[in-house]
C-alpha cells in the first residue's frame, strides 16, 4: 500500500493538493469541502452560536497547514479567530488521513488554537502539538460517494477468526451485553451477532463493518471500520469507528470509539462513550482464515520478516545435534569393536578414552544486518583422527613394552552469541514517522 505525505515546497503559496479538493467524511468531524486554499464545513463548537468553521490555507512549513479562520467570533465583548493545523496522508485516491498538530483548547475540548483577533498568530503558535503524535489518533478521511467495496481492505488475520465468546460493556458501566463475531471469507468484512443488545454499546443495528484502515504499533493494532447499516442508529453522527485492540492466543481484547481513537484510548481502557470488548474463541479449531494476504503495515511486514531467520537458526540448532548424538554413537560402536577384536586375539590391555571437546567461542560481532543467518561454516565440526596412535600401541605391545595410550577425540564446535545490530523495526517512518516516502506536490498557482 502506497502512502504519501501531502505537501509543497515551504515558503510557497498555501494551497491544497488537486486530489484532496472536493467533498470528503471525516471519521470526527463530518462532510469536509477542500478547494484549492480553503476548507469549510469543520464542526467545532466555539460558541452558542458557532458550531462550523471555515479556514483559509495560511501558511505550510515541515509539511504542516497552518488553517486561518476567515472569520472572528464574540465571547463576552471580544473578538476572537480560530487557528488550526493539520498533516494530510493519502493511502489512495479515495482515502486520506491526517493528524491535528494543535494541542487541545481545555475551554472547548477539542484540538483548536483560539487567540484575540488584533494579536499576532504565527505557524509555530498553532502548530504546538508534541512530536511524535500517538500513532493511534489518525482521523480517516473518505471520499464522499465512494463505494463500501473500494473503501474496504482485508481485515487483520487475528480479528477475522470465530469468536463464539464476545462480551460488550459500556466504559461507564451502564450497559453490557454478549454475542459473537464470525469471519467471513474474502476477510472484508466483520459480521456479528448481538444477543439483545443496546445500539449505545454495539453502535449497530445489524453487525456487519467493513474493515478501511489499519495501523499496527508495537503490540497494539488501530483500525477503522465503517459501519454499512442501511440506517444509522438513532442520534448517531459517526459513521467510522476506532478499534483499538491486542490479541494473544484464544483472547482479544479491544476498545471501540466513535470517529477516531482517543490519545490514552488502549486495549483495556476507553473514555465514555467507548465500549470494552473481550472476544474468545470456544475451540482451537476456530482459527484464522487460512489466507494469504498483504499485509497493511510495514510493521507486519517486518514481523514476518524476523520470523524467517528465527526459523532458520532453529532448524540448524536441530540439525547439529541430531548430527553430534549420531557420531557419539559411532564413536562408541567403535569401542565396543575393539574391545571384542582383543578378547578374540587374548590380549587384554586398558585404555583411557578422554573425549576431549575444544569449543572456539565467537565473541560479540557488530552486524550492520538486523536479521542475520547463522552461517553454515559457523557449526562445521572438525574430528581429529587416532588411527596413528591405534598403530603405535599395536607397534608397542608386540616388542613387549607396556605402555598406556591416551586416544584424544578433539570436536571443535562454535558457540554463536547474540549479535549486535544497527536496525530496528520502527513502524514510524524516517521522514516524520509514518512509513511514507514524502512527495512533493506542485503548488497550485
Amino acid at each position: 500500500m502506497c502512502f504519501i505525505k501531502i505537501f509543497t515546497n515551504a515558503g510557497a503559496e498555501c494551497t491544497f493538493p488537486s486530489d484532496l479538493r472536493g467533498s470528503w467524511i471525516s471519521a470526527d468531524k463530518g462532510i469536509l469541502t477542500f478547494t484549492s486554499n480553503t476548507l469549510s464545513g469543520y464542526n467545532i463548537q466555539l460558541s452558542a452560536g458557532i458550531s462550523s468553521v471555515t479556514f483559509d490555507c495560511n501558511n505550510l512549513s515541515n509539511y504542516q497547514y497552518y488553517l486561518r479562520g476567515n472569520f472572528p467570533f464574540n465571547v463576552l465583548g471580544s473578538s476572537y479567530r480560530p487557528h488550526i493545523c493539520l498533516e494530510f496522508y493519502k493511502v489512495t485516491s479515495e482515502k486520506f488521513y491526517y493528524y491535528i498538530g494543535t494541542d487541545i483548547e481545555t475551554g472547548i475540548n477539542d484540538r483548536i488554537y483560539v487567540d484575540k483577533d488584533v494579536n499576532t498568530v504565527m505557524h509555530d503558535d498553532v502548530c504546538n502539538r508534541h512530536k511524535p503524535f500517538e500513532v493511534g489518533t489518525y482521523v480517516m478521511l473518505i471520499k464522499d460517494g465512494a463505494s463500501d467495496t473500494s473503501l474496504s481492505v482485508i481485515c487483520p488475520s487475528d480479528i477475522s477468526r470465530n469468536f463464539k465468546n464476545v462480551k460488550f460493556s459500556a466504559s461507564d458501566g451502564t450497559h453490557s451485553c454478549s454475542g459473537k463475531l464470525e469471519a467471513i471469507t474474502d476477510r472484508l468484512n466483520m459480521n456479528y451477532t448481538y444477543n439483545s443488545c443496546d445500539t449505545r454499546i454495539t453502535f449497530s443495528v445489524y453487525g456487519i463493518w467493513h474493515c478501511v484502515y489499519t495501523i499496527h504499533s508495537d503490540n497494539t493494532t488501530f483500525l477503522t471500520t465503517l459501519n454499512i447499516d442501511a440506517s444509522r442508529v438513532s442520534g448517531q453522527i459517526y459513521i467510522m469507528f476506532c478499534y483499538t485492540y491486542r490479541s494473544e492466543d484464544k483472547t482479544l481484547k479491544a476498545t471501540i470509539y466513535p470517529g477516531s481513537c482517543r490519545p490514552n484510548q488502549t486495549d483495556t481502557y476507553v473514555s465514555s462513550p467507548g465500549v470494552l470488548v473481550q472476544m474468545e474463541i470456544s475451540d482451537v479449531s476456530d482459527n484464522a482464515l487460512d489466507m494469504t494476504t498483504s499485509s497493511t503495515s510495514n510493521t507486519v511486514k517486518a514481523g514476518v520478516a524476523v520470523g524467517v531467520p528465527l526459523g532458520i537458526t532453529g532448524m540448524i540448532c536441530i540439525i547439529f545435534a541430531v548430527v553430534f548424538i549420531r557420531r557419539r554413537a559411532v564413536h562408541r560402536n567403535v569401542v565396543i569393536e575393539n574391545v571384542e577384536d582383543r578378547a578374540r586375539t587374548g590380549k587384554t590391555s586398558r585404555s583411557q578414552e578422554t573425549g576431549l571437546y575444544e569449543c572456539t567461542n565467537v565473541t560479540d560481532r557488530s552486524s550492520n544486518h538486523t536479521y542475520d543467518h547463522l552461517e553454515p561454516d559457523e557449526l562445521n565440526c572438525r574430528f581429529i583422527d587416532s588411527n596413528s596412535q591405534n598403530e603405535n600401541k599395536e607397534s608397542l605391545k608386540r616388542n613387549g613394552e607396556q605402555s598406556t595410550i591416551q586416544e584424544n577425540y578433539c570436536y571443535e564446535s562454535t558457540h554463536v552469541v547474540s549479535r549486535l545490530s544497527d536496525h530496528t523495526s520502527d513502524p514510524i517512518e524516517s521522514a516524520e514517522y509514518y512509513n511514507m516516502p514524502n512527495v512533493s506536490v506542485t503548488s497550485a498557482k
